[in-house]
């Protein structure tokens, strides 16, 4: 079952007019909380998975010069990235879970998409999940050892839930 926050925060399940529209950072922070409160009661998913977007044929021009095997990776990569600069979050977060998908499982020295982690992580900051950028932040560490980026992360990320406790 599929369920999205109207603009006036209230949970709607299963209507595709509201997939059409974009909802901004502010309409959306109940809806992470629903997502996050099911997943943790074993009755849905533990992080929210964006609203459906399509790759268009734009996107797949932008990626020209990658090579073959990385080509829908770096189409979602790159979408996700433009929609995080529109604000559109929650589509930026189907475009990275799906640029994870899209991830080659062949190529050597490259055993997953650090670079996908870090930009959710840093998606998550923005959405105020710092316990999910925490979480990708780790996982972006692991692929990337002594990396400054992740570790800067998960202090902001840290420092993010000291002032909620407050």
């Amino acid at each position: 079952m599929e369920f999205f926050a109207d603009e006036t925060g209230k949970i709607v399940f299963n209507n595709e007019e509201l997939m059409n529209r974009r909802i901004r950072s502010t309409a959306f922070i109940p809806l992470l909380a629903a997502v996050i409160f099911l997943g943790a009661c074993g009755m849905g998913p533990t992080e929210p998975v964006g609203l459906p977007v399509e790759l268009t044929r734009e996107d797949l021009d932008l990626v020209r010069a990658v090579a073959d095997q990385k080509k829908q990776w770096a189409a979602w990569h790159s979408k996700g990235t433009r929609l995080v600069k529109e604000q559109s979050y929650l589509e930026a977060l189907y475009c990275f879970n799906q640029a994870v998908k899209a991830w080659p499982k062949n190529i050597k020295n490259e055993p997953a998409p650090a670079d996908t982690y870090l930009q959710k992580a840093y998606l998550f900051l923005k959405m105020e999940q710092p316990r999910l950028a925490i979480r990708y932040f780790k996982k972006f560490e692991h692929d990337k050892p002594g990396n400054n980026l992740s570790a800067a992360g998960i202090r902001e990320a840290q420092a993010m839930m000291k002032v909620k406790k407050k």
